[in-house]
């Protein structure tokens, strides 16, 4: 099976590039010959998988929007041949067995020691989990130089979300201003919302390396900064209470993206390990069959839109049921300091 990846993942170091591509895997670079190769690979009998997402959204509990390579890709590969071919949707959750506390906590303390933030180890796991929540943001409000920053360390957990979304989106502002790209995709309606718009920057970003890579790398940095502050928002981290799960998954999305210094932390880049054993529930739901337009009708574009909209109702279904079938497992709960933060 041919698997896909992020460009910066595959090309993190010579040695995960040299590793990754041995193993028939894919990088997403913009511009690379990835899509053709998977077309290849799937009429000739093999699996591809890929996250429809795009990426995975380290949120367990939601099923992202989802870009179209995967339809793409396989309306092609149903095109160019004879046999049969299915877009395939899997589901998966992790979740810990026993109470996790502590061990949280001392993932919380290792990203306070590397970015220099003060520790309260005194304070309940929830309350430390806020307070690193609202030091890194006053980090980033700092590096950039927001017109926050001053307020930063006094910014009320009410306002947090509001604070952070103004602050992300004047970065990829800046961004689309200095490619010049419109925050509306240029009539694109699809290209308005922030992943979109962050999709296209990504391209931009690409492009100008050729002229000037010192530069490039330091935008690269100031979109991942983007994409790591979309991923703790209102949608998903809002409600009365937050899972040990929830937890887990945004502490360390912030160790992969911020604490990324020493070969220890290089290689947790890679592979990220939980700061506890997990059971993994895995889920394969019923396959959905390309069945292409005959030819002359028109435009395919109607067919495969109904397609994506198919895959995403049955990922988001699958993952709801999955869900409810192991609620009863999540004993362990604590009360969610950010669920003023609604409105």
């Amino acid at each position: 099976m041919a698997h896909w990846a992020s460009y910066e993942v595959v090309n993190i170091h010579p040695a995960v590039q040299w590793l990754c591509l041995r193993n028939n895997l894919i990088s997403n670079a913009p511009g690379g010959s990835g899509r053709d190769y998977s077309v290849r690979w799937a009429r000739a009998g093999h699996g591809v998988l890929l996250h429809p997402e795009g990426a995975p959204s380290w949120h367990g509990d939601h099923v992202g929007p989802l870009v179209s390579g995967i339809v793409d890709m396989a309306w092609d590969a149903r095109r160019q041949g004879g046999e049969p071919v299915f877009i395939v949707p899997v589901v998966w959750k992790f979740h810990f067995g026993q109470d996790v506390s502590s061990a949280l906590r001392g993932a919380i303390t290792r990203i306070e020691t590397a970015l220099g933030i003060s520790s309260r180890p005194k304070e309940s796991l929830e309350q430390r989990f806020a307070a690193l929540q609202g030091a890194v943001l006053a980090r980033s409000l700092a590096q950039y130089s927001s017109p926050d920053a001053r307020r930063a360390e006094q910014i009320p957990v009410p306002e947090f979300f509001s604070v952070q979304s103004a602050h992300a989106d004047r970065l990829l502002e800046g961004l689309e201003s200095r490619h010049g790209l419109r925050a509306d995709g240029d009539g694109d309606p699809a290209a308005g919302d922030r992943a979109r718009r962050v999709h296209r920057v990504r391209r931009a970003i690409h492009t100008f390396r050729t002229i000037d890579a010192t530069g490039a790398r330091r935008e690269r940095r100031i979109l991942a900064e983007i994409e790591r502050l979309g991923h703790f928002s209102r949608e998903h981290y809002s409600g009365s209470t937050l899972s040990q799960e929830q937890i887990a998954e945004s502490v360390t999305q912030t160790r992969l993206a911020l604490v990324t210094h020493g070969w220890r932390e290089g290689l947790y880049g890679i592979l990220p390990v939980a700061v506890a054993p997990r059971t993994a529930s895995i889920r394969v739901l019923d396959p959905i069959p390309i069945r292409l337009e005959p030819p002359g009708i028109g435009d395919d574009a109607p067919a495969r839109a109904s397609l994506l909209r198919d895959l995403r109702d049955r990922l988001r279904g699958g993952l709801d049921r999955l869900n409810a079938g192991l609620e009863s497992r999540r004993v362990h709960r604590h009360p969610n300091p950010f669920a003023n933060s609604a409105t």
